[in-house]
């Protein structure tokens, strides 16, 4: 892995944001930790079939209701050669046919990073950029 990639991959793990959401009568506190998932999976191992079968990215829980996914960005990290497959941002929270394509490709311990996460609020009103999730592939 190169260096680059190494500082990348670091860079990631060491983002962090707290979110509060609002609605006419209270605030809700959304906590450290705001992860989105995938299948319920926000960190550490995660299948093909569960990825695909998911086909989006979530809000957490305590989030549905007060924010939806904007759009967000994947990287593909092929751990045989180290070669980085970076795909344009979505639109929303699901995943485009080109992503699902490479996940099929994806091999055991290859690493995805969802990065660059943006959430809106359900009045469209309020963007806000999320913690990234990085997931290995493990069949």
């Amino acid at each position: 892995m190169k260096i680059y990639q190494v500082i990348f991959v670091l860079t990631l793990f060491f983002v962090g944001s707290s979110i509060n959401a609002q609605d006419s009568s209270k605030v809700v506190n959304m906590g450290q930790r705001f992860l989105v998932n995938v299948g319920g999976i926000s960190e550490g191992v995660i299948s093909k079939e569960t990825l695909i079968r998911a086909g989006e990215l979530r809000v957490p829980k305590h989030a549905e209701g007060y924010y939806v996914l904007a759009s967000f960005r994947l990287t593909h990290v092929r751990m045989m050669d180290g070669t980085l497959v970076e795909f344009n941002p979505t639109t929303d929270g699901r995943l485009t046919e080109e992503m699902i394509n490479e996940i099929k490709q994806a091999k055991n311990g290859d690493k995805l990073y969802f990065e660059f996460i943006k959430v809106k609020s359900v009045e469209g009103e309020e963007l806000r950029q999320v913690e990234p999730i990085g997931l290995k592939i493990q069949d």
